[in-house]
């Protein structure tokens, strides 16, 4: 659910940086959170590509005001962070449901952390893991300590 969408929030963000990203959602309505939630239909899809040309078209006349990454070398690996990130969660529910099923729970997420590259923040791992986190996770903690946990462990992660 929602795979598409994201994919193309990921396209323009990564092409046009984060004011395209904005663009885009300010024109179909949808953050990019979000945008893992809704599904894939024919129709979200088309009115996805119709903005992505406006925004692509207005920022090729206009060129973009920010830039679209940063120079490799002050870049982040993401992806990696994203991936150990999603080990730590797994460990965490697999002493709650076992191992087999926390990998399970986890696999939706793991394949959207392998979309993240160039251009991504730790904003994208939060946005792609947390709404996850906070639904599997909110029978055995209270909505501070998962925020609280959450937030450390990818502090650490990320250093």
């Amino acid at each position: 659910m929602g795979e598409e969408l994201y994919k193309i929030f990921k396209y323009i963000t990564d092409k046009r940086g984060n004011q395209a990203r904005l663009l885009l959602a300010e024109k179909t309505g949808i953050s990019m959170s979000n945008s893992m939630e809704i599904e894939d239909s024919e129709e979200m899809v088309a009115k996805f590509h119709k903005a992505v040309k406006e925004i692509e078209g207005d920022m090729v006349s206009t060129g973009p005001s920010i830039p679209s990454s940063m120079p490799e070398s002050s870049e982040k690996n993401w992806k990696e962070i994203g991936n150990k990130m999603i080990e730590e969660i797994v460990n965490k529910l697999a002493k709650l449901f076992g191992k087999e099923f926390a990998e399970e729970i986890m696999a939706p997420e793991t394949k959207k952390i392998e979309t993240l590259g160039p251009g991504s923040t730790i904003n994208d791992i939060k946005n792609i893991l947390l709404p996850k986190v906070r639904k599997k996770f909110k029978e055995f903690m209270n909505s501070k300590e998962i925020e609280s946990w959450f937030e450390d462990t990818l502090n650490k992660l990320s250093k």
